[in-house]
Order: C-alpha cells, then sequence, then structure tokens
C-alpha cells in the first residue's frame, strides 16, 4: 500500500489495485480501470482475517462488489476516506435491534424487550463458558473417562434443545449483524471434543462402514435439526459437517464402550520405533503383521504406552468385534491370560 497525495492505493496480485480518494474508487482489474464516483457507493462491509482487514464496497447497479485487503492498522484511514458511505454492518445491526425492541417474544414494551435482550445474552455468556469448560475437560483431562464423553455428548444435545426452547429470543446459528444470542461456540466446543476424543482413543478397523453409518446418521441428525427450526435451506447446509462430525464421535464411542465381547488376541512382533518432533511430538511403532494386517503395520502410540515397548520385543493387539458390527482393536504392552473389554483411553489409535 502506499499514499499518493490525498489517496490511498492497495496493490493485488497480477496487476490489479484500488485506489480510494475523496471522490472516488479507483479499481483495475484484468488490466482493465474502472472509476466509481462516491455517490454510486451503496455502502461498504467489512470482515476481519488474521493479517487484514477485508473491505467489500456494493455498488449501485453493479452485481459484482468491489474487494480489496486493507493491514489493520490502516482500516482507519480507509474508513475515513469512505466517509459518506453507509456503513451497511452498521446498518444491519440497528435493524435487527429495532426489531427486537418491537418483538413480543421479548417482553411488552421497548425497554423491556431491550433488558431481556441483554439477560439473554449474559445467561447465553455463561452456557457458552460451561459448556467450553467441559469441552476442555474431555479433551485435555477425561477422567473418568466415560462420565466425560457423556458429558460432551449430553452436553451438544442440551444446547440444541435448550436452543430449541428459546427459540424466538435464541438462534441456533448466529447470524451476521444480529444481536440475538446464541449457543453455537459452546456447541462448537463440545462437538468438537466428542470427534476429537473418539479420533485419538479408537482405532478402527472398518473404516468403509464407519464412514457411511457417520454420515448417514450426521446427515438425518442434521436435517432433523434444522428443520425443527425452520432452517431447512442451502445457505444452512454447512451445519452438515457439524452433524457429521458429531455423529463419528457418537457412532466410534458406543460401538467401542458398549462392546462386552471377547477379543481375538495377537502378538506381533515391534519391528520398529521412532519419534517425530514437530508443532506436538508423535510416537510411532511398526509391528509385524496380525490379523487383518498382512504386513509390517505403523501405528501413532501414546507416550505412556511407547515407553513400555521395546524393539523385537512383542506387543498385544485385542480385536473387538465392536457393538455396532464395526471392528476396533487396542495395543497394550503385553497379553494377559484374562482379557476383558479394554478401556479405549489406554490403547492406541491408528491413524
Amino acid at each position: 500500500m502506499s499514499a499518493q497525495g490525498e489517496s490511498l492505493e492497495f496493490k493485488r496480485g497480477f496487476g490489479g489495485r484500488t485506489v480510494l480518494s475523496p471522490q472516488a474508487v479507483e479499481v483495475t482489474r484484468g488490466g482493465q480501470t474502472q472509476r466509481y464516483a462516491k455517490n454510486v457507493i451503496r455502502g461498504f462491509r467489512t470482515g476481519r482475517a488474521r493479517y487484514v482487514t477485508v473491505f467489500t464496497l456494493e455498488i449501485l447497479n453493479e452485481a459484482k462488489p468491489i474487494k480489496f485487503n486493507v493491514p489493520h492498522r490502516q482500516e482507519g484511514a480507509v474508513r475515513a476516506m469512505l466517509e459518506g458511505a453507509p456503513d451497511l454492518d452498521a446498518l444491519d445491526l440497528r435493524a435487527a435491534e429495532e426489531a427486537i425492541r418491537k418483538d413480543d417474544a421479548f417482553g411488552s414494551s421497548p425497554d423491556e424487550r431491550w433488558q431481556t435482550l441483554q439477560s439473554e445474552k449474559r445467561t447465553t455468556l455463561i452456557l457458552n463458558c460451561v459448556m467450553a469448560a467441559i469441552a476442555a475437560w474431555g479433551l485435555i483431562f477425561p477422567r473418568p473417562y466415560e462420565v466425560s464423553v457423556i458429558a460432551c455428548a449430553g452436553g451438544a444435545v442440551a444446547a440444541v434443545a435448550l436452543s430449541f426452547v428459546k427459540r424466538g429470543r435464541w438462534y441456533l446459528i448466529p447470524r451476521r449483524n444480529d444481536p440475538h444470542p446464541s449457543l453455537m461456540i459452546g456447541l462448537l466446543s463440545l462437538v468438537a471434543a466428542v470427534a476429537l476424543r473418539a479420533l485419538i482413543d479408537l482405532s478402527l478397523l472398518d473404516w468403509a462402514v464407519f464412514l457411511a453409518a457417520s454420515c448417514a446418521i450426521g446427515i438425518a441428525l442434521t436435517v432433523c435439526v434444522l428443520a425443527m427450526f425452520g432452517e431447512l435451506k442451502l445457505s444452512r447446509w454447512p451445519a452438515v459437517l457439524l452433524g457429521v462430525a458429531f455423529a463419528c464421535g457418537v457412532v466410534a464411542q458406543a460401538d467401542a464402550r458398549l462392546d462386552t465381547s471377547v477379543p481375538q488376541i495377537f502378538e506381533p512382533k515391534i519391528v520398529s520405533m521412532y519419534v517425530s518432533h514437530g508443532r506436538s511430538t508423535s510416537y510411532h511403532v511398526t509391528l509385524s503383521a496380525w490379523g487383518p494386517e498382512t504386513g509390517d503395520n505403523a501405528h501413532d502410540v501414546p507416550e505412556e504406552l511407547f515407553n513400555q515397548l521395546s524393539i523385537q520385543s512383542s506387543a498385544c493387539v485385542s480385536i473387538y468385534p465392536g457393538a455396532l458390527r464395526m471392528r476396533w482393536y487396542v495395543i497394550t504392552p503385553a497379553c494377559s491370560s484374562g482379557v476383558s473389554n479394554a478401556n479405549p483411553e489406554a490403547s492406541t489409535a491408528s491413524k
């Protein structure tokens, strides 16, 4: 970016640039330059990325808006240069606030409705913090294991249920420039904890069946939830990812935690062991053939298990049929004569 007199210039790749002046906006795209007077700018919107603020200018009688990136420190200068052009985000927010002041779901008078809105925001803030804390418990220190997993899954269901009870005051999915409260932050945290806990702790063999079942259940759950809230529209379909992630965690945990069968036992040799360092430290072991693995096979293991193993010694692999008929297995240092249902948290997850 460079300043030229009373103008601001922002360059983009492939020769593109945007020049702002008090009178107009000049845009160069694909080797062609167009100049828009301030009076044809319908307004602007902003969005923040990691290093820049993204400005979007909406032009009268133009279907395609003008977008350009600005370093955060220059946001104020650009806003000053666009003085007189409406801030569409601020206008949307004011319109949404005025709608709440007229919404009987929040009370009988404008002042009462506004106070109710502030009270609901405080309530959702507390609930989001509580749900984030439960998610952190499940991810960082899941003790006792079963209780933490159930708390995360149950908390996610409770977030949807509470949002349904409070519909009209709370939104399930937050909307841009709208002050209605939402539990989405807490819900995202809990779903992430459910999915990651299963990914970290469980080792599945029948991945194709697992993914097909999880996708089918996740899509069905998402459709039902969106229909309950009257949100069954194309713009809401990214929510399917949330539903599938939740289903993956619940299906995997149910398959393992409800499995009380006696496992098949294999004792492969440990072919190699190594530690990799990056943003985090990972521990890997390579085992000789066992069960469905017809050749050497590598696995990520917890540090505690890694320290109990040694090259050329044997490990113990226990394969369970799965309560939902999706095979899963655990790796332990040694086999015992009386094998019972293993705790997935104490085993390894195959990545």
